[in-house]
């Protein structure tokens, strides 16, 4: 178990020093792929690569017989995995895949306000209020553009307002600048961070097995 808690940690340092350094808010980051290096990041806002639409209220509408996922507050985490929980029947207003969704509203001082995901699929996933949709305008990443809003925790804490909890408005997201490569360079480095993403995830449910046999080990040897 030790062993797996040391790979774990090894490699979030290892994500977290690839993403500080790949979306470090300049013109030519810290680190490049070798084919890019000459190539500059362009400034822009999220204003000029995506259109953006709030959610909508749809928790009268939850069913557990539904068909469609509901994109709600908690099923966005801080690293950016998507995880819905909550089905609903209504088929109206689903999201296009490469669409990407973002928390506008959590506590005072959550860690989730901003953070962002991309829906894998068309037609399966619906967006609930506190929730916003960046829908892209050009040809872009999603990923690349998901993956660096999520580093701009720093911004959007401190546009949000609110005591208790804490709101983004739709000014707040789409005046956050990003730096933006071409193409070809974006799609290198949100396959990068999505392959670093998946060796974590293995690791991660490899020691959830684990612990699972050690625990029916425990309860049917030891009565």
């Amino acid at each position: 178990m030790a062993l797996y808690d040391r790979k774990l940690k090894l490699l979030s340092q290892v994500k977290k020093y690839f993403l500080d350094n790949l979306f470090a808010e300049k013109e030519y980051p810290n680190l490049r792929f070798k084919y890019f290096k000459k190539d500059k990041w362009e400034k822009t806002s999220l204003n000029s690569i995506v259109t953006y639409s709030n959610g909508k209220a749809h928790e009268k509408e939850i069913n557990n017989k539904g068909n469609l996922d509901l994109v709600m507050m908690n099923s966005i985490t801080t690293g950016g995995r998507l995880i819905t929980k909550k089905k609903i029947l209504s088929p109206q207003d689903t999201l296009n895949k490469n669409d990407i969704v973002i928390v506008l509203s959590d506590i005072a001082k959550g860690e989730l306000i901003g953070k962002s995901s991309v829906i894998p699929c068309d037609n399966q996933y619906v967006l609930n209020q506190r929730i916003g949709c960046l829908h892209p305008t050009l040809n872009i990443d999603s990923f690349f553009v998901s993956k660096y809003i999520n580093q701009k925790n720093r911004y959007f804490k401190s546009h949000a307002a609110g005591t208790s909890q804490i709101n983004l408005s739709r000014s707040d997201v789409l005046n956050c600048t990003i730096y933006i490569p071409k193409v070809d360079e974006q799609h290198c480095v949100s396959n990068f961070i999505i392959n670093v993403e998946k060796i974590i995830n293995f690791y991660e449910y490899k020691k959830r097995h684990i612990i699972q046999i050690k625990n029916i080990l425990l309860n049917t040897m030891f009565i």
